[in-house]
């Protein structure tokens, strides 16, 4: 898979934005999740009720680890860009 064009680098800029996209649903996924999992949990009694928020508070600290998956995918595409920036520099090509 080519991500690098001659035009520049609407590869690197499309991989951000659909990474972007993926991490607001990922997000407001886990949100409805932990809601409806916290609705039915108030229905439950038991061992049932305990499974439910334990389930809730799983998806809670997965969704608070969100800001840091997000820095990780942006630092891995500026890195990217940079690389492929100088890797035409370092070998010799120009564009």
């Amino acid at each position: 898979m080519k991500i690098i064009n001659r035009k520049g680098f609407s590869g690197q800029v499309m991989i951000l934005a659909s990474s972007a996209l993926a991490l607001v649903v990922a997000g407001l996924v886990m949100g409805y999740g932990a809601k409806v999992s916290s609705d039915v949990s108030a229905d439950l009694t038991g061992s049932a009720q305990a499974a439910a928020d334990n389930a809730t508070e799983g998806i809670s600290r997965l969704a608070k680890q969100t800001p840091l998956v997000g820095t990780v995918l942006a630092a891995v595409v500026v890195i990217t860009i940079l690389l492929a920036g100088f890797g035409g520099f370092l070998t010799g090509r120009r564009r």
